[in-house]
């Protein structure tokens, strides 16, 4: 079930790195791609299969969930989702209805990339 709930764990934060990493230093501003679109869309399931299988891992593991480090990404997470779902996913919805479609989430995009890096750090030093 560790093994299970791992791959799950690193798949997911493969998929978010992805996402982030295209937002921050792929995407051209003021246009809106069909890969930006994907990435929209799958960044909150991704970040739901994180969370969840890290609360799985967690469990496995018996690490307590009052660890500040296990703490903290949960934070963490909750903010790169609300980025997305709330900044982002508005300012496209805004775009959409300009003619024409003008969409610039530059800014947003490298706050996610930035909290992703802080995940990833928090994922790889796990301070107790």
């Amino acid at each position: 079930m560790y093994q299970i709930a791992l791959i799950l764990h690193i798949i997911s934060g493969l998929g978010i790195g992805y996402v982030v990493a295209y937002g921050a230093f792929v995407i051209e501003p003021g246009k809106i791609s069909s890969q930006f679109k994907i990435n929209l869309n799958l960044l909150a399931p991704l970040g739901l299969l994180s969370v969840a299988s890290a609360t799985w891992l967690v469990n496995l593991v018996g690490y307590s969930h009052s660890q500040l480090w296990i703490m903290l990404s949960y934070i963490l997470w909750v903010v790169l989702i609300l980025i997305n779902e709330i900044a982002v996913r508005r300012k496209y919805r805004t775009a959409l209805s300009q003619t024409p479609p003008n969409l610039n989430v530059s800014r947003e995009y490298v706050m996610m990339f930035v909290v992703f890096i802080l995940l990833l750090g928090l994922m790889i030093i796990k301070p107790s």
